[in-house]
């Protein structure tokens, strides 16, 4: 089954983070649909041992085109990462496949 709205294109403006810093991260997704749709972007990290919701937010997203977004991941949100030094950091629209496009982001204190 074709997923309706993919993330084609994933990109942090750090790699590297402080537990209580926010991040800026410039994603594109696209409505494959005939319709605009109004979908929840969720960010997930990934710390080898659990899966955590670090964020997220609803975008409308037109038709058939593919949607430069920003986005700006609030200050504090990745001090739920307990003692991670790294967390493989990406965006989902609708269920977690697996396959999201990702970037490592490695966290300081």
């Amino acid at each position: 089954m074709k997923r309706e709205v993919t993330i084609d294109y994933f990109d942090p403006a750090r790699t590297q983070v402080g537990r209580r810093d926010s991040l800026n991260i410039l994603l594109i997704a696209t409505n494959r649909t005939d319709a605009p749709r109004e979908t929840e972007i969720a960010f997930f990290g990934d710390d080898g041992r659990r899966l955590l919701r670090l964020y997220s937010e609803t975008r409308l997203l037109p038709p058939h085109e593919h949607s430069h977004l920003y986005f700006r991941l609030p200050e504090g949100c990745f001090q739920m990462a307990g003692d991670a030094e790294e967390l493989r950091l990406f965006a989902a629209a609708g269920d977690v496949t697996g396959r999201e496009k990702s970037k490592l982001i490695f966290l300081t204190d």
